[in-house]
């Protein structure tokens, strides 16, 4: 999945990083664990609802219903449908639910105990399930720093960004002083300078006449 100029066809935009980037890995189609995290997700789902119905059905297929019917599946799916989507139930009644092996009668239960017994040990649609919620969370979580991180680090730039370029009053009041202090000294001493002209030209030679 890639995002492409509207008007170059087929060239894509770079996106090395920022909300953008971030949806589009976020529905990037599944790829093993490492799409996006939506379909990711919904994949795991569907693996999930198939592993459900297969292991249950496997077992379901080898009793034998109270009326004596056996070979019967339990869940079922809607073929090209996500399997998470579509499972569904296949008996309507108790006469569809296969509980007791064949010929053991009709209150024998070892097949309702063996399907329960499914969701134990490793492989199992409860291992399957658990898996998925801690890579969930895990994810998540993952996420979750990978965005405070970059948030601290967003806040670190801008600062630093306007300690740069921001003007330090006090600075500009310590140079405004100091220019000040040298006019005053300047015109001081074209005072002097002048009063001395005047001395000069005004003042000497006059003494006897």
């Amino acid at each position: 999945m890639q995002l492409e100029w509207a008007d170059r066809p087929g060239v894509a935009v770079p996106l090395d990083g920022g909300k953008l980037a971030g949806a589009v890995s976020l529905l990037a189609p599944a790829a093993g664990g490492a799409g996006g995290a939506i379909s990711e997700a919904a994949a795991s789902y569907n693996a999930f609802a198939t592993k459900l119905m297969n292991d249950v059905n496997a077992v379901h297929r080898t009793g034998q219903s109270t009326t004596g019917a056996s070979n019967l599946d339990f869940f079922a799916t809607t073929p090209g449908a996500p399997a998470a989507l579509s499972l569904s139930v296949i008996p309507t009644s108790s006469a569809g639910i296969a509980t007791g092996t064949p010929g053991s009668g009709a209150l024998d239960g070892k097949i309702a105990d063996a399907v329960a017994q499914i969701g134990t040990g490793q492989g199992s649609p409860d291992a399957l399930w658990s898996g998925i919620v801690t890579g969930i969370g895990t994810a998540s979580q993952s996420a979750q720093q990978h965005q405070q991180l970059a948030d601290a680090a967003s806040t670190a730039a801008v600062g630093q960004r306007s300690s740069g370029a921001s003007v330090s009053l006090d600075e500009e009041n310590i140079s405004l002083l100091s220019n000040q202090h040298a006019y005053q000294a300047a015109a001081r001493a074209m005072t002097a300078v002048d009063e001395a002209l005047d001395v000069l030209i005004n003042h000497t030679g006059l003494v006897g006449r």
